[in-house]
C-alpha cells in the first residue's frame, strides 16, 4: 500500500479534481482499499462502493478504521450494484472486464486508472475518450 500511494499520489490527487465532493461512486478496485479511503478522505461526502474480484483484498479493506467513520461500503457480489445510479464509475483493476454489467448501470462517466487496456473495451457500449492521459484516461457517455 505504502509503494502504491508513493508511486501513484500524483496520479490520485489529480483523480480527486475530477470526482464531484459529494459524488456517488462505484469503485471496481484491485489495491486494498487505499483509494477509497484517499477519495473519502479528500471529500467527506462522497459515497463509494467498492467491489473486488480477490475476496483476500476485500477482506484487508475493510478493515480500514475509516470505513467506520466515512461512506465506504465493500461489496460482496454484483448484485448489490445492479440497478443503482451512480454518478462516477472508477476502474483500477485492469483484469476487470464485465462490460454487460457496467453498462447497465446508470452513469454518464467512467474513469480508469492505471487501466489502459480497457479503454477500447468501454468504446461499444457508448462512451467516447473526453481525456487520456495513459494512467488516467475520463470516458463520458455520447448524447444521443
Amino acid at each position: 500500500v505504502k509503494n502504491d500511494l508513493n508511486l501513484h499520489l500524483e496520479l490520485y490527487s489529480k483523480l480527486n479534481t475530477l470526482i464531484s465532493a459529494k459524488a456517488k461512486v462505484l469503485h471496481f478496485a484491485e489495491d486494498y482499499g487505499q483509494l477509497d479511503v484517499l477519495l473519502s478522505l479528500q471529500e467527506p461526502q462522497r459515497k463509494i462502493d467498492s467491489f473486488f474480484l480477490d475476496e483476500d483484498k476485500r477482506a484487508v479493506a475493510k478493515t480500514n478504521y475509516i470505513v467506520q467513520k466515512r461512506t465506504i461500503h465493500y461489496l460482496e457480489n454484483k448484485e448489490q450494484f445492479e440497478n443503482q445510479a451512480y454518478e462516477v464509475i472508477l476502474i483500477s483493476n485492469k483484469n476487470y472486464d464485465d462490460w454487460n454489467a457496467i453498462s447497465q448501470l446508470a452513469t454518464s462517466t467512467i474513469i480508469l486508472v492505471n487501466s489502459p487496456s480497457l479503454k477500447d473495451a468501454a468504446l461499444p457500449f457508448g462512451y467516447e475518450i473526453k481525456a487520456d492521459n495513459k494512467d488516467l484516461i475520463v470516458l463520458k457517455k455520447k448524447r444521443p
